[in-house]
């Protein structure tokens, strides 16, 4: 397992280095006189051939690639081109937390959600409740991220106690339509199977019972206090979750549908496994390379692409400040942040190659 993911490593390190000359070169391809565009048209030309000195314009440009990524190396990513002037590396230092941890809530939310359902829709396939998830997933999809926005911020910034009644009875009806689902079967239910079904109605209880109240917009940092962070965060991440749980729903259930009839799970079933120790135990981890693949992809586009969501909900984060950059042409702060967001999504490509070598013993003994 080792060989692979050095070798990947070392691809990963050679992307970047391309990734780093690309964005690098920013400043060059972008059309009339950089300095000039920074400092306006009131601008004198002693003026503009001084900032052309201080960008180092006037050398060539394998020479100041060389020294820049040198002092990328060294931890010297340059000063801003915009005042108030300051290092480009707390720009973006102040930027990255907020991103990274609105990213990996999202995710959390997502999977959390998105297993579960899709799994379940897949082990009832071609029923009501088959039925009702993929409808729910397929309408949540056509849901732009911004529309999403908005409803969210209505519901629970607005309509807080309409939220939290609704959860409560969402969830006791769930649970419910399960114990009835499983008196009608007749079939002995273990303690467990009994303690989930009943799982929605307890959930939907501590939501009714200790529901926060969420904040419009702004962003509180964990060291401020994890409560009040969570609480500033969780609606965005909330946002961004129901546009990727729908995704995994979908992916995991048509997955699963197709592991359901392997040999392996009908001898499972012959053996009077439970439905759910074969769905939860062999079923599942077969079926989550594209979960996963996807999750990956998604991971590492939320970390740049979030920035109409920081924008809705005022958050200081990564996307919403390479925008800005580029709006302001500061372009020191739109190099590295093209580069952090490149190099933490290979990384997150590392991750996806090594989650496949522990989901799959067979890729494992294909490299040795």
């Amino acid at each position: 397992m080792l060989v692979p993911i050095v070798l990947r490593g070392a691809r990963m390190l050679g992307v970047l280095l391309a990734v780093s000359v690309l964005s690098f070169l920013i400043v060059d391809f972008i059309p009339g006189d950089p300095a000039a565009a920074v400092l306006g048209s009131s601008a004198t030309p002693e003026q503009i051939a001084q900032l052309h000195a201080e960008m180092g314009l006037d050398r060539p440009p394998v020479t100041r690639y060389v020294e820049w990524l040198a002092g990328v190396v060294t931890g010297d990513f340059g000063m801003t081109l915009i005042r108030p002037i300051e290092p480009v590396v707390d720009v973006v230092g102040a930027a990255l937390p907020v991103t990274v941890e609105l990213t990996v809530l999202a995710m959390l939310l997502s999977l959390v959600v998105g297993v579960p359902l899709g799994a379940w829709a897949a082990a009832r396939s071609g029923t009501r409740t088959d039925t009702a998830i993929t409808l729910s997933a397929f309408a949540a999809l056509a849901i732009p991220v911004f529309v999403m926005g908005v409803i969210v911020i209505r519901l629970f910034v607005f309509l807080p106690d309409v939220v939290a009644s609704g959860a409560m009875i969402v969830g006791g009806l769930g649970s419910a339509l399960l114990v009835i689902g499983a008196l009608r079967r007749r079939v002995p239910v273990p303690a467990g199977g009994w303690a989930l079904r009943l799982l929605p109605a307890a959930v939907g209880i501590l939501v009714f019972l200790t529901a926060p109240e969420f904040p419009r917009q702004g962003w509180v940092r964990l060291s401020d206090g994890w409560a009040a962070n969570l609480q500033s965060a969780f609606l965005p991440a909330l946002t961004l979750a129901l546009g990727i749980i729908p995704v995994f729903i979908q992916l995991l259930r048509v997955d699963m549908a197709q592991t359901l009839q392997q040999d392996f799970i009908l001898i499972a079933r012959a053996k009077g496994l439970s439905e759910q120790h074969v769905v939860v135990r062999e079923a599942l981890r077969p079926s989550l390379f594209s979960l996963v693949t996807v999750a990956g992809l998604v991971t590492g586009g939320l970390l740049g692409g979030s920035v109409v969501v920081e924008t809705m909900f005022g958050l200081p984060g990564l996307g919403r400040v390479i925008v800005q950059a580029i709006q302001a042409k500061n372009y020191p702060v739109v190099q590295v942040g093209v580069l952090v967001v490149a190099a933490i999504f290979l990384a997150i490509n590392v991750v996806v190659d090594i989650a496949y070598h522990l989901l799959e013993p067979r890729i494992r003994r294909a490299h040795h």
